[in-house]
């Protein structure tokens, strides 16, 4: 199976929609959503989509808000963000 990327901006509020998308290995657009609410509706949207092979982004953004801080970085591995936390500390 190719890999394929996710890109999520979640609402984190019950009365706004979460925008989702799915891209494969070439770029080709195939799936957009923006109608989900709830976590269950998400998980299950990215349980779908993802595949084997993958990643996913999430809006950092809303991400700060969740953890109350001025922003956020995801980063695919815990290495990385490790590394990069060593990196701007020092």
């Amino acid at each position: 199976m190719k890999a394929r990327f996710l890109g999520l901006d979640l609402a984190w509020k019950p009365n706004n929609p979460s925008g989702l998308a799915a891209i494969d290995e070439a770029g080709t657009l195939l799936d957009v959503n923006t109608c989900l609410r709830s976590d269950d509706q998400v998980l299950t949207w990215i349980g779908e989509h993802l595949g084997d092979r993958g990643a996913v982004a999430i809006d950092p953004r809303a991400a700060a808000e969740l953890f109350q801080r001025e922003a956020a970085l995801f980063v695919p591995t815990g290495c990385m963000g490790n590394l990069i936390s060593i990196m701007a500390w020092a």
